[in-house]
């Protein structure tokens, strides 16, 4: 993929993250000559469920329309050879997964976990949730000193087939995160408490360098 043009436009540089719903590209804005992340969803998380899609486009739409320091600001999306690409205002393309493991300093930890709270704040009190705060969601970007961590890859989780989730890579990446509402194991529907679920588990694995449980399997 690196190389092609998007919609006659931005050009993909290089892939820089996968997962289940799409993959992640620095890419280049030839119209404007500037920086940007793509984010190319696969073709069959799109084929899987219509009225998910139909939902994930709605809320990048709403999203977009929000402007805050700690939210990946989104200039542009749309449909590209059967399949949909959002476009991130995120030139360095940097995630929270890519640091090197091990725990953070804890005032490191908490500026970072600041920067998510306030961008779920903003999105919450649109009525937004994010559905899947994990490392690869939250982005860095050390060269902006005023929002250094930007809330990304919302809305992704509705694209999660968990039934058919067994590699241990894709179960600790997913299931890890989940509150129990979104994975299952509660029958009542998710909310912002479920991204501040998440969000705790992000910062215990911050501070302690180890997330809090690992499994081979789901169960």
């Amino acid at each position: 993929m690196a190389g092609e043009r998007i919609a006659d436009r931005y050009e993909l540089l290089e892939q820089v993250g996968e997962d289940l719903v799409g993959k992640l590209y620095r890419a280049q804005d030839r119209r404007e000559n500037r920086p940007v992340a793509v984010k190319l969803l696969k073709a069959e998380a799109c084929r899987r469920s219509p009225e998910n899609l139909f939902r994930y486009r709605r809320l990048i739409r709403e999203l977009s329309a929000i402007k805050h320091p700690n939210l990946c600001a989104i200039p542009d999306q749309g449909e590209w050879e059967d399949r949909y690409y959002v476009v991130l205002d995120w030139p360095s393309a940097k995630r929270l997964s890519d640091r090197k493991p091990g725990k953070l300093d804890p005032e490191e930890a908490v500026q970072i976990v600041e920067g998510i709270c306030r961008g779920l704040d903003a999105a919450h009190q649109k009525g937004i949730l994010h559905g899947s705060v994990n490392p690869d969601g939250v982005g860095l970007d050390p060269s902006d000193k005023q929002s250094q961590v930007r809330l990304c890859e919302f809305g992704t989780g509705l694209f999660f087939d968990l039934t058919r989730i067994r590699e241990k890579q894709d179960v600790n990446r997913v299931f890890g995160y989940l509150a129990p509402e979104q994975s299952g194991i509660l029958r009542r529907q998710a909310d912002a408490r479920s991204d501040l679920y998440s969000m705790g588990i992000l910062f215990y694995e911050l501070l302690a360098g180890v997330v809090h449980y690992t499994s081979e399997e789901v169960n």
